[in-house]
C-alpha cells in the first residue's frame, strides 16, 4: 500500500470514530393545548435548528402536540412554540434562555429524550397551573364581571397597574372559541348576551405580559 494510499485510509478511520463518537439522540417535545384555540394550521415549534424553519408538530388527540427529531448530544436548543403563525409568550423565566424569550433545553448524552409536556405560555405541566395562580391574576388586574349570572348582558371592570388587558375571548366548555373582544388601553368591556343559549361559558383574559386567567361566566 503506498503511503498516499495509507494517509487517506487513515483520515477515512478517524472521521468514522469521529462520528461514531458523537451520540445521536432522538428528542420529543410536547406542548399541552388543551387550554388554547388551536387554529386550523395546527402548532409549530420554531428554533436555532432546522436553519430555524417552523416545523409541524404531530395531534396526539389528547390535547396535546408532539415533534420528534434527533439532535447531538451537547447540543443548545432555543426554541417557542407557535399556534399558527402566533409564537407563544412564555409568562416565566424558569425554563427560558437569557434573553427571557426562548425555551432552553442542553441535549444530554443518552439514549432517547422525552420532554415531560409542558403547557403553552408556560414552564410546567397544565395540571401544575392551580387556580390559585388564576385567581391571582384576577386579583392584579382586579377584574370584576356583573352581574354574573347575566340575563342580557354583563360588563367587565379591571385596572391593570402593569401590563394592560390585551384581549377577552368567550368560549364554550367544549373549547369552542365564540367571540374576541380586543380590549387593549381599555377598562372595561360590554359582554352581550346576543343569539347565547342559557348555560356555563368561559371568559379567557389576557395582558400584554403574555398571563392568562379564566372567568366563568353564567346565562341565565
Amino acid at each position: 500500500m503506498t503511503n498516499k494510499a495509507k494517509i487517506s485510509l487513515f483520515w477515512s478511520m478517524t472521521l468514522c470514530w469521529f462520528l461514531s463518537a458523537q451520540s445521536i439522540v432522538p428528542v420529543t417535545l410536547t406542548v399541552d393545548v388543551s387550554e388554547q384555540s388551536v387554529p386550523s394550521e395546527g402548532v409549530y415549534v420554531i428554533g436555532n435548528f432546522f436553519n430555524g424553519s417552523p416545523e409541524p408538530l404531530d395531534d396526539n388527540g389528547d390535547g396535546t402536540w408532539s415533534y420528534s427529531a434527533s439532535f447531538t448530544a451537547g447540543d443548545t436548543l432555543y426554541y417557542r412554540f407557535a399556534l399558527g403563525q402566533e409564537l407563544e409568550t412564555i409568562n416565566s423565566t424558569n425554563c427560558l434562555f437569557s434573553d427571557e424569550e426562548n425555551r432552553l433545553l442542553v441535549i444530554p448524552s443518552i439514549d432517547s429524550l422525552k420532554v415531560a409536556p409542558v403547557c403553552y405560555s408556560h414552564c410546567s405541566t397544565c395540571s401544575e397551573i392551580s387556580t390559585d395562580t388564576n385567581d391571582i391574576f384576577l386579583r392584579n388586574w382586579r377584574f370584576k364581571l356583573y352581574p354574573n349570572p347575566m340575563k342580557d348582558f354583563s360588563s367587565a371592570y379591571w385596572y391593570s397597574p402593569n401590563d394592560a388587558i390585551q384581549s377577552i375571548e368567550l368560549f364554550s366548555l367544549d373549547g369552542q372559541l365564540l367571540r374576541t373582544y380586543p380590549v387593549l388601553d381599555k377598562l372595561q368591556q360590554t359582554i352581550p348576551r346576543a343569539n347565547l343559549a342559557s348555560g356555563l361559558y368561559l371568559l379567557k383574559i389576557q395582558d400584554t405580559g403574555g398571563r392568562v386567567a379564566i372567568q366563568k361566566m353564567v346565562i341565565k
